[in-house]
């Protein structure tokens, strides 16, 4: 209490610093209610909605966003001990995208297939691994096509090639900053010479040949791996079992 200041019984004085001292007059409710609690309003901190979720948790809609689904977990769980395999200028790339790929994308959903996509099965079956294992678990949910520039009048490519996205534009995690994906062959399917920008690893789920230009066809083995220099032309083929191989791009 201030030195000198009095407060008489039934009177509850509201105190407004800077600013004269007005009194008012306790109700016989609020006296036989005992002690008078004063609640505190303040206003929601800066940026902060009032209402909004607590500092420090996320609201149900960004939390639903963080939460990555189980089984594209697993997947990149399986797929980060594959690629710590990877060595020479390949080691960066591989390292990179596990870096991204911490950050929970934007789940969609996908699950359109194309013929070609019967060969999946008997392609894992070729290859009992946990990393083949965990794809087989996403393999039924990804929207599997044809490469853009595929002609029709190539029916051998046509009809014998599918590639689909598990993270990247139109993939069960919808982003911009990598791509992570599977190409789908099947046997005696050759995919034609191309390129693009960014530096990509390869790991192959059944057998099959790679090539580029700074390389000749080569069968990198089951637990292998195919690294990919920026802007390279390069391709790949099956032999007389269809080729399933996983690809990393940071984009």
């Amino acid at each position: 209490m201030w030195p000198g200041f009095k407060i008489h019984r039934g009177i509850c004085p509201t105190i407004h610093f800077g600013r004269t001292v007005a009194f008012r007059s306790i109700s016989a409710q609020e006296r036989q209610a005992g002690p008078v609690a004063q609640r505190i309003e303040r206003p929601p901190p800066k940026g902060k909605v009032a209402g909004s979720s607590p500092a420090g948790v996320a609201s149900p809609e960004v939390e639903a966003k963080m939460t990555r689904d189980a089984d594209v977990q697993t997947f990149l769980d399986e797929a980060t001990l594959a690629l710590r395999r990877v060595t020479g200028p390949g080691a960066g790339v591989a390292a990179e995208v596990v870096r991204r790929w911490a950050q929970v994308g934007t789940p969609n959903l996908g699950g359109e297939r194309l013929p070609v996509c019967d060969w999946v099965a008997p392609a894992l079956a070729a290859c009992p691994t946990a990393l083949a294992g965990s794809f087989a678990a996403l393999q039924g949910r990804l929207t599997w096509g044809r490469r853009k520039s595929a002609d029709p009048a190539n029916a051998a490519f046509w009809n014998g090639h599918a590639n689909a996205m598990i993270l990247g534009p139109g993939g069960l995690e919808d982003r911009s900053d990598i791509w992570v994906g599977v190409s789908l062959l099947a046997p005696n399917t050759l995919y034609p010479d191309h390129n693009h920008p960014p530096a990509e690893v390869y790991l192959p789920l059944s057998p099959g040949e790679w090539w580029n230009a700074g390389m000749d066809w080569t069968d990198p083995g089951l637990g292998g791996f195919i690294y990919n220099p920026p802007g390279i032309l390069h391709a790949m083929r099956a032999g007389d079992k269809p080729l399933l191989a996983l690809w990393f791009l940071p984009i």
